[in-house]
């Protein structure tokens, strides 16, 4: 069978699209993506859906305009969209380009994307960078999921990428160009040792290749037995991991007490699940040592602690509380400034909540209602203020001689280091201290005295 008929069978048994279908062919002008467009113009009228061409002008070439205006003139004879960007030369990093061009590139793909209307990405990734990716992925240390390589389709954000050319060598699309009369232009960076990938091409992989002139379907092959196990395994690591762990939007939650029950094995199966789905639309990638890291974390006696992930996420544990979400997301929620307390008037509060100062013989009993302290009015001097806590604040707590250090009753409250500066105070004009507020009332408090005019202080939802 030609690689003509594999491709056309392959679209067909995987179901990749439909005629109906909008779709971006990322194109370089190499000859792997011109092999890609080739074979999707070609395809029956049945099967080829409306495709549209996209090109990245890196600027790291020479030859790159005269390949950008190769693919634009390829795009105007077969009468279908083109999309191009460069990439200016002031945006590009010292170091670091592979990675950053990469991302350039998908940022445009998905830009162009979302404006058109195109909800499946072409790109032209073949066997060979298969066996590399593996190869690469195993030398670094990576975690066990990403060993399977890159995938045939996965999700793009809200879209999805295609890669219908796993299948085939690279020799194999050199064949079909030469064979077809393709025009198409070689990268010459490709030969340069200073890219990673090049030198497991250009190096790495010729020697196994010496050992085992089938070393890269042997790869291939690897990752396709690896992905039937993950198959099976997976729904159950899900199915455990519904009991240990809560996503939500910008992280999730781990119960200590849930997961150290089970096997140590379960336990990092279920967070490298943790970490896949964290990572699931991300570009970057954990390796194996941050699922024993936060394994040692889970384990440790130490109350209060904080580790750093890729990708600006941090694990925060707090007494027997453990979560893992972005840095941004960890800032406490505070009030701009001290805010004084008006008889009759609401304080919004930054949780939410409102707070509210009142004559006793004006509350209305309310099911948002929290909690009401009252206060005779001759124990206290207004005008009564809002705060967080400062070094030094103390409380005079019922039942106690003396006062007591607002920070060891959030110590002794277990309140975790995180939420210590949310802790919000009331105090009067003698800088008496009233409320721990949703803690600790002051001994100045007393029960309702009815036809006695109180304040009432007044925390509701």
């Amino acid at each position: 069978m030609g690689l003509t008929d594999k491709f056309t069978k392959i679209i067909g048994e995987n179901h990749y699209w439909t005629s109906e279908d909008k779709v971006l062919v990322a194109v370089s002008g190499g000859v792997d993506s011109m092999v890609l467009l080739h074979l999707i113009t070609h395809l029956p009228s049945e099967s080829r859906p409306f495709y549209s061409i996209a090109y990245v002008d890196h600027q790291l070439r020479s030859t790159s305009i005269t390949e950008r205006q190769a693919v634009k003139k390829i795009a105007e004879n077969l009468g279908v969209p083109f999309y191009s960007y460069i990439w200016p030369k002031e945006d590009q990093p010292q170091s670091g380009t592979e990675e950053a061009a990469r991302e350039i590139r998908y940022q445009f793909f998905y830009q162009v994307m979302v404006e058109q209307n195109i909800t499946k990405l072409l790109t032209a990734h073949h066997k060979n960078d298969q066996s590399e990716t593996i190869l690469m992925r195993m030398v670094r240390g990576s975690a066990i999921s990403q060993l399977v390589g890159i995938h045939k389709n996965r999700l793009f954000k809200d879209r999805e990428i295609i890669r219908p050319l796993l299948d085939f060598k690279k020799s194999e699309l050199y064949t079909y160009a030469k064979a077809n009369k393709l025009e198409f232009y070689e990268d010459e960076s490709n030969a340069s040792s200073q890219y990673t990938r090049n030198r497991y091409r250009n190096k790495i992989l010729p020697l196994l290749k010496e050992e085992n002139k089938e070393v890269e379907d042997h790869l291939t092959n690897f990752a396709a037995d690896l992905q039937d196990f993950l198959n099976v395994v997976n729904p159950i690591i899900e199915k455990q991991a519904t009991e240990c762990l809560l996503f939500e939007e910008h992280g999730v939650k781990i119960s200590k007490q849930s997961l150290i029950m089970q096997s140590d094995s379960i336990q990092r199966l279920v967070l490298k699940h943790m970490l896949d789905r964290l990572y699931e639309k991300s570009s970057l990638q954990y390796k194996r040592g941050h699922v024993e890291i936060l394994q040692k974390w889970l384990h440790s006696d130490k109350a209060n602690s904080k580790i750093e992930l890729p990708g600006d996420y941090v694990g925060i544990k707090e007494y027997n509380d453990f979560s893992i979400c972005k840095e941004a997301h960890i800032q406490p929620k505070l009030l701009s400034d001290a805010k004084q307390l008006e008889i009759g008037k609401w304080v919004l509060l930054p949780n939410g909540k409102k707070i509210g100062l009142f004559y006793s013989n004006e509350i209305i009993e309310s099911k948002k209602q929290i909690a009401t302290l009252f206060f005779n009015l001759e124990s206290i001097t207004l005008p009564l203020k809002i705060r967080h806590r400062a070094a030094g604040d103390r409380i005079n707590i019922k039942g106690i001689n003396g006062t007591k250090k607002i920070q060891r009753i959030l110590i002794d409250q277990k309140i975790p280091s995180s939420k210590r500066k949310e802790a919000i105070i009331i105090e009067d004009a003698e800088k008496q201290v009233l409320w721990l507020l949703g803690l600790k009332e002051s001994s100045l408090s007393t029960k309702k005295i009815p036809d006695k005019i109180q304040y009432g202080l007044i925390l509701k939802e």
